[in-house]
């Protein structure tokens, strides 16, 4: 019978895992965004620009694919459990452990990474990843550990230790 933790160490085994997670919105783009959480795929329908003239040679599908999950109007615990416990277990298996959240201006980044003010439940991956690597590590008595966390930002190619 295998726990939590022990599947967690079992996927931390892989490289690289990148996860989409979308901002909520009011109206979604179905009409040129299709999102397949089964296949981890996204599918971008461009409309043809009918100002570039008779031979025109646009792209209209573009498809990307995501070694990780997608978590369109996922919660902030949903998003932690998918993507931060990860890399909580892989930190205490001795293994650097890295979240990068990118994005353009106004995506969601530092909501995702922080949280919001309006309440405990809003808190992001950074304090919930600390909470956490803290409660597992008092869970082994006898356990010597040292934690580094490094928390920073770059903005306009300008980096910002926060």
């Amino acid at each position: 019978d295998t726990t939590r933790a022990d599947q967690l160490t079992t996927m931390v085994r892989s490289a690289v895992k990148v996860h989409l997670r979308t901002r909520p919105t009011a109206k979604f783009a179905e009409d040129a965004l299709t999102l397949d959480a089964a296949q981890q795929t996204v599918h971008l329908a461009v409309k043809r620009r009918e100002d570039f003239g008779v031979v025109n040679h646009q792209k209209e599908e573009f498809s990307f694919r995501f070694t990780g999950n997608i978590l369109h109007n996922a919660s902030q615990e949903e998003v932690y459990t998918t993507v931060g416990e990860e890399a909580v277990v892989a930190a205490l298996d001795g293994y650097n452990s890295t979240i990068l959240a990118y994005g353009q201006t106004g995506a969601g980044k530092t909501f995702t990474m922080t949280g919001g003010q309006g309440s405990y439940q809003q808190r992001g991956l950074v304090p919930r990843a600390v909470s956490d690597l803290y409660e597992r590590m008092s869970q082994k008595p006898g356990t010597l550990g040292v934690v580094r966390v490094s928390y920073a930002e770059i903005y306009n190619e300008n980096f910002i230790d926060l």
